[in-house]
């Protein structure tokens, strides 16, 4: 069975004394249950536990447990209208990359000369922790923090042969991307895998960027 409770974050009028009035008008003729007004607390929680954005329209979705199925499911949404495809599992990063060739960064060709496959693929990387960095060249504690992480990629190369990052981008541009990748020390989901890189942000519920999320040996 499958139900929807919407949870409002905001009302759109200034007056406070308004607010409780403004949000049961726009619940108005919905065909789903909603949080009460009153439950500001819960829906604060709410909003923490799921990284919610103020402003962002997000429907995640939950199992019977109450497992997360999805962070961002509004997307499914719009791109599936009928649900052929409900309840929108995500596919498990092995699978979201396994066609993927992987990009080296400008540094990473640098120090390891003529030593780098010709081919990176995700499912031939040595076993070991990876860490995705989602990030991007215009965002300037993304600048800040990439410098830092490289020097930490390269003390625990010594010690985890296995370990690596992936770098996610978010750029907004191939030039502002191509900038930002001459300078890293790993690997790379390449400029034009635009879907891949959104997948991937979708599967782990990135809200913010830097974000490094590290995935043990099972993924």
């Amino acid at each position: 069975k499958f139900e929807v409770v919407q949870v409002v974050l905001w009302a759109n009028n200034d007056v406070f004394s308004d607010f409780e009035q403004s949000h049961t008008d726009s619940l108005v003729n919905l065909p789903w249950f909603a949080m009460p007004f009153s439950e500001i607390e819960l829906k604060t929680k709410l909003s923490r536990r799921y990284r919610i954005k103020s402003g962002v329209t997000t429907l995640v979705l939950l199992d019977k447990e109450g497992g997360t199925v999805s962070f961002a499911a509004q997307d499914r949404v719009l791109e599936d209208p009928l649900g052929a495809n409900f309840p929108w599992q995500p596919r498990p990063v092995d699978q979201v990359l396994k066609d993927i060739e992987l990009q080296p960064g400008g540094t990473y060709l640098r120090e390891h000369l003529g030593d780098a496959k010709s081919r990176l693929m995700y499912g031939e990387l040595p076993e070991g922790i990876k860490g995705f960095y989602f990030s991007a060249n215009w965002c300037p504690p993304c600048r800040a923090f990439t410098p830092q992480l490289a020097e930490v990629y390269r003390l625990l190369r010594k010690r985890e042969p296995g370990f690596e990052i992936i770098f996610v981008s978010s750029d907004r541009s191939a030039e502002s991307y191509s900038i930002y990748v001459e300078g890293m020390p790993w690997l790379a989901i390449p400029w034009q895998q635009i879907s891949i890189r959104a997948e991937l942000a979708q599967l782990y519920g990135i809200r913010g960027i830097p974000t490094l999320l590290l995935l043990d040996r099972n993924g």
